[in-house]
């Protein structure tokens, strides 16, 4: 199963969708298994503003790279200390 261009998922393992190295369980918060790259908000693109206009707190721009080509595969915007949030969660049916 493709999710978006990013990531497939067979066998209950999640991979790359562009190299198709493994990422972990589908069970998991493969996003944790990724590197992991975290810059100012604005640096999100001229579409993000300044977020401190909006939040008294401290906010960064997360980047997650496939860890064997680089591509990036998603990102999120959260506080520094916060947890790397989950992607997708997948339900067995």
């Amino acid at each position: 199963m493709k999710i978006g261009d990013q990531f497939t998922v067979e066998d209950g393992v999640v991979t790359c969708g562009f190299c198709s190295a493994e990422l972990g369980a589908n069970t998991e918060n493969v996003k944790r298994n990724l590197a992991i790259e975290q810059v100012s908000v604005e640096e999100a693109g001229p579409h993000y503003e300044d977020p401190s206009r909006y939040v008294d707190q401290e906010m960064v721009f997360r980047k997650f790279y496939c860890p064997k080509c680089a591509t990036m595969l998603t990102n999120e915007v959260a506080r520094p200390e916060d947890p790397v949030h989950d992607e997708v969660t997948l339900l067995e049916s």
